[in-house]
């Protein structure tokens, strides 16, 4: 008999929303061999200075550079990065208001003043609620550190400050779901506590923040919660804001962190109180594969695909590659009623050819296998293509015609490149002073596209545009519009 298996909260939850952004998902292969790394590189900060142990190489990467990133979540140590300095969420430090001072070295004092660069202006860093990530990167390879949380106010032109001495440790009492703190005695200053969540138990005090702990604020986009007391029984949410996810407190380990100058003391984690009401939950991924379990034999070799189902597909349509998951078995496969072409490859994978849709609707992906058929809900989400016209354009500094970029514009293009770490499609406009020199601007902005892409790998150069403006061609031969698709 012939099973039919619903998973309309797998797939919603677990973000199965199939998609290419213009054509096929895949992995992007590097050009040359990856270095082998034996070991990746460790941090560690005492009193706001970042200290990296370097990583150690079997095979070093060819033009090995090391960078340090300012990154709004959290990153765990290894190799899995793209091989750029960049990675999402993160910005590169630099040590001056100036294009290639960045921030290197095996370690950092988060006490001083660092920039980040933004929408064409260089802004103090602002150390504090952020993660520090060191990198080393190369040609073929690269290896990262895990982020260091830096709940204090360094950085940005200021921070740190005195070392005081905590003569009386900090701790919290808890009593019907409300925690109360008390901050310890010092011996000067005044302390700033923060109420945290743990991923993992500590269960001794520490004189610095632990890599998994995050402030605990009571709204998604509300400020991290330093009262003297906190109401365990409210909707909680954990990590740094813009980046906060609703948890289940019985689910993580609490405590108090207090701040005094460049010292801290954490107190040791206890469970979450089991009793505090918690709302609903956004499910990721994995949470939303770890809450169904045990799942149905006909539905196990899918769930490796989950995680890749994710981005919006546009209304045209296109090719859709999945990698993971194993689709053996697979007969047919249908959307609203109508057959797909699909190819199941040796090893399982799966590559289907997705017809058009309305922009803002989604639709159900069909599977018949030979032991049963799987219906994954609002698989595909449809979306409007962008209109690249209305993207803004970046200017390079260069003459329309010019044979060789200038190293002031091939800054600016790579900055372009990393302008927005979701882009995926860039577009070069060649400025010409007239028709008759417009095969030589169109020819630089060509040289524009292909170093950013060289930059960031990620971006694909769809077009090269010729535009007849003399002025622009005089001084901002070439624009960039960098943009997701």
């Amino acid at each position: 008999m012939t099973s039919s298996i619903n998973l309309k909260k797998l797939v919603s939850v677990g973000s199965a929303l199939l998609l290419a952004l213009g054509g096929s998902i895949g992995t992007v292969t590097p050009a040359s061999a990856a270095a082998a790394l034996t070991s990746g590189p460790i941090t560690t900060s005492v009193n706001g200075v970042a200290t990296a142990t370097p990583a150690v190489w079997a095979t070093q990467p060819t033009n090995l550079v090391v960078r340090w990133m300012l990154c709004g979540s959290s990153l765990n140590s290894g190799n899995s990065m793209s091989l750029t300095f960049y990675e999402a969420g993160c910005q590169p430090l630099f040590s001056a208001q100036t294009s290639g001072a960045y921030a290197t070295g095996t370690s950092l004092d988060t006490n001083g003043t660092f920039y980040v660069y933004s929408s064409g202006t260089y802004a103090a860093a602002v150390f504090g609620g952020s993660n520090l990530l060191y990198v080393e990167t190369g040609d073929n390879g690269f290896a990262n550190a895990h982020t260091l949380s830096l709940l204090s106010n360094g950085g940005g032109g200021g921070g740190g400050g005195s070392t005081y001495t905590n003569t009386s440790p900090a701790s919290y009492s808890i009593a019907n779901n409300v925690a109360t703190a008390n901050d310890g005695t010092w011996s000067g200053g005044t302390p700033t506590r923060y109420w945290i969540l743990c991923n993992n138990p500590h269960n001794a005090p520490s004189a610095s923040i632990h890599m998994d702990c995050f402030p605990l604020a009571l709204t998604q986009n509300g400020s991290d919660e330093r009262g003297t007391s906190v109401n365990l029984a409210t909707t909680v949410w954990m990590g740094f804001s813009g980046t906060r996810t609703q948890v289940n407190f019985a689910d993580k380990y609490f405590g108090l962190y207090v701040q005094n100058g460049s010292s801290q003391y954490i107190t040791a984690t206890s469970a979450g109180p089991a009793g505090a009401a918690v709302a609903p939950r956004v499910l990721s991924p994995e949470q939303a594969k770890n809450q169904i379990k045990p799942l149905p034999v006909i539905v196990q070799p899918l769930v490796a695909a989950l995680p890749a189902l994710s981005k919006p597909l546009v209304d045209a349509g296109g090719k859709v590659d999945l990698k993971a998951g194993d689709f053996t078995g697979l007969v047919s496969a249908s959307i609203s009623g109508k057959a797909l072409d699909l190819t199941v490859g040796a090893t399982g994978s799966l590559t289907i050819t997705v017809p058009n849709g309305k922009a803002g609707t989604t639709a159900d992906l069909l599977l018949n296998f030979k032991s049963g058929t799987v219906i994954l809900q609002d698989a595909i989400k449809y979306v409007a293509p962008v209109v690249v016209a209305q993207v803004p354009v970046r200017p390079v500094s260069i003459k329309a015609g010019a044979k060789k970029l200038s190293a002031t514009a091939a800054d600016e293009i790579r900055h372009a490149a990393f302008a927005n770490l979701k882009n995926n499609s860039i577009e070069c406009v060649a400025y010409a002073a007239s028709a008759a020199t417009a095969d030589a601007a169109k020819a630089t902005a060509q040289q524009a596209c292909d170093l950013a892409v060289k930059s960031n790998p990620d971006l694909v150069n769809t077009s090269v545009v010729v535009v007849i403006d003399k002025i622009k061609a005089a001084t901002q031969g070439v624009g960039i519009r960098v943009y997701k698709q």
